[in-house]
């Protein structure tokens, strides 16, 4: 919910950002380590948007910030601010979250233009097709996967 009480419109990018965060997490909170199973028990591992959430245009897609999360962590996270700053900077290097923070648009528009949107979805759609396609051929090889991308802007 936007703090204006307008409700965030959840967009089909969206849909497929969440499906991104949560694969390339492994279907595993990254709080508490459970495991879900994609397609099963899957709406209780959200895409939690750690520091900036989906009001924030610039961040909205950004997979720096933010990490698959079951719904009690979530819960805890987002009424422990200092909790969730430790969980970011333990997953970055303190560039990265400097990056980050700068990428904030303190504007924060509800409506996202939608040439804007496309190119974020073509962007998403790239990155879930490559972390499916990364976790394949490490399943094959028998290898742990573990991939650092961001999303850099159109």
């Amino acid at each position: 919910m936007w703090p204006g009480g307008e409700k965030i419109k959840r967009t089909r990018t969206d849909i497929l950002f969440s499906e991104y965060i949560r694969e390339r997490d492994d279907w595993t909170c990254q709080r508490c380590s459970k495991k879900f199973i994609q397609g099963v028990d899957s709406r209780g591992l959200h895409c939690a948007h750690m520091w900036f959430g989906r009001a924030n245009i610039k961040t909205r897609w950004e997979p720096l910030n933010c990490v698959a999360l079951c719904v009690s962590c979530h819960n805890y996270l987002g009424q422990h601010p200092g909790k969730t700053a430790e969980l970011l900077m333990q997953r970055m290097p303190v560039e990265e979250f400097v990056w980050l923070h700068g990428q904030s648009d303190l504007t924060r528009k509800i409506k996202i233009p939608l040439d804007k949107e496309l190119a974020a979805r073509e962007k998403v759609k790239q990155l879930l097709y490559d972390v499916k396609k990364e976790r394949a051929e490490a399943d094959n090889k028998n290898l742990l996967y573990s991939p650092k991308k961001k999303v850099e802007d159109g």
